[in-house]
């Protein structure tokens, strides 16, 4: 397994100036960044970033999400396309520094709540799969995965279960379109995360071993053993990484309902994170 964080757990807009945060995930011990990009256009200097994280060795992946003015599941066909032209621009990205991976709820609008009646979920859920399959189209030719997140039900009406997210990526069916598993949602959402995670199996393509509460991995009741044990069992080797946020930013803060510390301050969190994090994968 490769460790390391996202790069909310400092910063709420990934710019230029927030490079410095590679080097520093390098020294507390990580081996991946997870990079935010939720704009229309990088905030960061494209180049310096893929300098950067040549220079301290780290891999990095593309962290997207959707808004209502780029909803894949709309009915409004000028509303999908700009939805597809952000998933293309950050495939893009993820070329242009080196990334593998586009990751994150790249299927509907974040923290809407609406109760969709069968015709329109069907419809909404038609939506998706075609976006999603056009845009494969494109991730394949350069050779980019995208990895979609499930969430809670209190972030995603669209998409919540992990039996869900595995329909979905069957339904578009290309090889560069797989999961994400978070095990923050999974706690809530799933009667069994590790029945979660064995039926995801090969569909896996990255994890976010993140506490029940969004604090220390370690620190809460999530049951790590088990969740390394299945996570092994269905042969996924690939990047863990540590998603929380800063609760010294305010409007990310209020974003993410976090509104008390977790540790001293953000570098302990991830130091003490990634250590847990490596002794439980050398079990």
């Amino acid at each position: 397994m490769r460790l390391g964080a996202h790069g909310l757990i400092w910063t709420n807009s990934f710019t230029t100036e927030s490079l410095y945060i590679i080097g520093k995930l390098k020294n507390l011990g990580g081996e991946v960044i997870d990079i935010p990009f939720g704009e229309d256009k990088p905030l960061f200097d494209v180049q310096k970033t893929k300098n950067t994280l040549s220079m301290f060795g780290m891999e990095a992946n593309i962290a997207g999400n959707i808004t209502s003015a780029r909803d894949i599941t709309s009915s409004d066909k000028a509303v999908r396309e700009a939805g597809l032209r952000y998933l293309e621009s950050c495939i893009k990205i993820c070329v242009q520094i080196g990334a593998k991976n586009l990751i994150g709820p790249l299927h509907a609008e974040l923290r809407k709540s609406l109760i969709l009646s069968d015709e329109e979920k069907k419809r909404r859920w038609g939506n998706c799969v075609d976006s999603l399959q056009r845009v494969s189209k494109f991730a394949e030719q350069e050779g980019v995965t995208m990895c979609i997140e499930p969430l809670n039900r209190f972030e995603s009406y669209f998409l919540t279960t992990v039996r869900d997210g595995i329909g979905l990526v069957n339904d578009v069916n290309s090889k560069n379109v797989k999961l994400l598993l978070d095990t923050f949602h999974m706690n809530i959402e799933e009667k069994d995360i590790c029945s979660a995670i064995r039926n995801a199996g090969e569909k896996i393509g990255h994890f976010h071993a993140c506490e029940n509460d969004r604090g220390i991995p370690g620190s809460g009741h999530i049951d790590w053993n088990e969740v390394a044990s299945c996570l092994k069992d269905t042969g996924y080797d690939g990047q863990v990484v540590i998603e929380s946020y800063n609760p010294g930013i305010p409007a990310l803060a209020q974003r993410a309902c976090i509104f008390r510390r977790f540790a001293p301050d953000q570098d302990t969190f991830v130091r003490d994170g990634l250590s847990f994090l490596k002794n439980l994968f050398k079990k």
